[in-house]
């Protein structure tokens, strides 16, 4: 029984299998999976240059909720105090360099647990298994409407700042 325990607990990661993980991740999972490994051992899963280029890696990779949270923090600064704004961005842009891997780990679980979907194995039920795959991924489509509003906001402001 104990050789059963061992068997199961390699192929989890904390209290979700690797298999479901992976799909959550999509593209790369082999390497992420590496990462959420060294995250559940206390690591913050090694530094990523995409921290740079945030939010284009947030997107890309569905956090969401980690995104409009971000921004929505930036606008609100950048209304009461824009001074502020430089010195928070540099400094969130170098902490999601450092973190941004264990953020996307906790994103995922996050994801997992608001569906009820922790510790699911995938082949188990169809439904869950499509539900998983839409959940996770990456998105290249939410990436390119990112740029189109950018472009619209910056165009827009410019416009309205020469006039």
């Amino acid at each position: 029984m104990a050789q059963q325990d061992t068997i199961n607990q390699s192929n989890m990661i904390g209290e979700n299998y690797k298999d479901t993980l992976a799909v959550m991740v999509g593209e790369n999972n082999a390497f992420y999976l590496q990462q959420f490994i060294k995250v559940e051992a206390g690591g913050l899963g090694g530094i990523t240059f995409l921290g740079i280029i945030w939010p284009v890696w947030f997107i890309y990779r569905k956090m969401y909720v980690e995104f409009l949270a971000t921004i929505g923090t930036f606008i609100l600064l950048g209304v009461f105090n824009p001074y502020l704004l430089q010195w928070v961005s540099v400094f969130t842009t170098i902490i999601y360099m450092l973190s941004g891997r264990k953020l996307y780990y906790y994103s995922i679980l996050r994801k997992l647990n608001e569906n009820k979907l922790t510790g699911v194995k995938l082949h188990q039920n169809e439904a869950v298994d499509q539900l998983i795959e839409k959940m996770g991924g990456t998105s290249w489509i939410s990436v390119l409407v990112y740029f189109i509003i950018a472009l619209i906001v910056t165009v827009s402001m410019t416009y309205y700042l020469m006039s």
